[in-house]
């Protein structure tokens, strides 16, 4: 059921407790804040969030001068138990089929409880987080063969339990939430993948996924506890800046962006809130809801658009399903797109729905039956294309792709 709305003025648990970034291309752009967007800014889903630049690393299929490129997918394995233990990055090549292929080594070690993971927007680096007290940032190199290795700094300093990572589209600057610090940090990456602290900005409590609006120089952070979009402004030089916030449902777990409006997946509402950003303001106006899944049970987690902004995806963690919706570009609002599809046995907990580059194939990340599913995008909606078996476990949470 649809409802609208009009804008109002406005004890820690885990991510595994609580089961970013799908990035868009825009036209090169300075506002006034002089943010510079870049010749192929990518505005972000993430809960990555990301903006994790990891949700979508261009198109898939074609360099320049007609090059075929190939496309990596790595998946961060939490672990998710009550003893922290290490945790891992499943790392696998995209088949033309689109079916997933480990690399080898099929895992790379990292850090304990890595519940996000993204990579760099020109695939040269990847990034994971600690979630813990005080956290860490996992540094990566990815190789021409797509396998990842330690960066020669390979960590960084993160706050209080740092979950969603999110990179600017011209690669400059990265934002880390911290879960139980209720803020978010920028860093400045540099040429070797290394980052460095900027500043830090406040959010409502537990920030569970970030956007990034690159062209009009604006972050949004949901607050999982606080049920609030905060609205934060980013200048070009990656300072953090509160500017309001805005009221979601329920328990919002994601965050999206995609032509000009923000989607917010409600895990305890078991719906998607829909707003309209406002480039002068930089603030966000509730446009619609619509519910996912069987609705306020579902557990509506993860949202995303595919790049060409006409669909939406929806994990729905208590269901083991994902919705489909199509995009009303003229609107912004959301409409059902067939049946919803199972992500394979009971208890799959699916938590992140990705889209790879290319916009061909679909991956769900299934924290509760260890596994990754694959669909391939028709005209009818999303096909089951196979289900790719993890390590027990590992608890996958979290994906990322690069094109080498």
């Amino acid at each position: 059921m649809r409802t609208t709305s009009a804008r109002r003025k406005g004890s820690m648990q885990s991510p595994a407790a609580m089961p970013t970034a799908l990035l868009r291309r825009h036209v090169a752009t300075t506002n006034r804040n002089g943010y510079h967007a870049g010749s192929a800014v990518r505005a972000c889903c993430s809960g990555a969030l990301l903006l994790a630049l990891g949700l979508v690393s261009g198109c898939s299929g074609g360099g320049s001068g007609g090059q075929q490129r190939t496309t990596y997918v790595y998946v961060a394995e939490s672990g998710n138990n009550a003893t922290p233990q290490p945790g891992a990055i499943a790392q696998f090549v995209i088949t033309p089929a689109g079916t997933l292929t480990p690399l080898a080594p099929a895992t790379v070690p990292t850090g304990t409880f890595p519940y996000s993971v993204a990579a760099d927007p020109f695939n040269r680096f990847l990034y994971t987080a600690d979630w813990n007290s005080p956290g860490t940032i996992h540094q990566f190199v990815i190789a021409g063969d797509g396998t990842i290795s330690p960066a020669a700094a390979p960590t960084a300093p993160a706050g209080n339990q740092p979950y969603p990572i999110a990179i600017t589209p011209d690669g400059q600057t990265a934002i880390v939430a911290n879960d139980s610090d209720n803020s978010i940090t920028s860093y400045r990456v540099h040429t070797n993948g290394s980052l460095t602290r900027i500043n830090s900005a406040p959010t409502g409590t537990t920030p569970r996924s970030i956007a990034i609006d690159s062209a009009n120089g604006v972050v949004f952070v949901c607050n999982y506890v606080a049920n609030t979009i905060s609205e934060i402004g980013l200048t070009r030089s990656g300072t953090l800046s509160p500017i309001g916030a805005v009221p979601t449902g329920a328990q919002p777990y994601s965050v999206c962006l995609a032509n000009g409006r923000v989607y917010c997946a409600n895990r305890g509402a078991g719906n998607v809130t829909e707003y309209l950003v406002n480039p002068q303001t930089r603030t966000l106006s509730p446009i619609g809801s619509v519910s996912s899944g069987s609705g306020a049970g579902s557990g509506a987690n993860w949202v995303t658009v595919d790049p060409g902004g006409n669909v939406a995806y929806v994990t729905n963690t208590n269901d083991g399903t994902v919705s489909q919706f199509v995009v009303n570009r003229s609107t912004g609002l959301l409409t059902r797109l067939g049946a919803d599809v199972s992500t394979g046995a009971a208890g799959a907990s699916p938590i992140q729905v990705a889209i790879d580059p290319g916009g061909q194939f679909v991956f769900v990340a299934n924290a509760g039956t260890n596994t990754i599913s694959e669909f391939t995008i028709t005209n009818q909606g999303l096909t089951p294309n196979g289900v790719v078996p993890l390590a027990a476990g590992s608890a996958p949470w979290t994906i990322a792709f690069a094109r080498r």
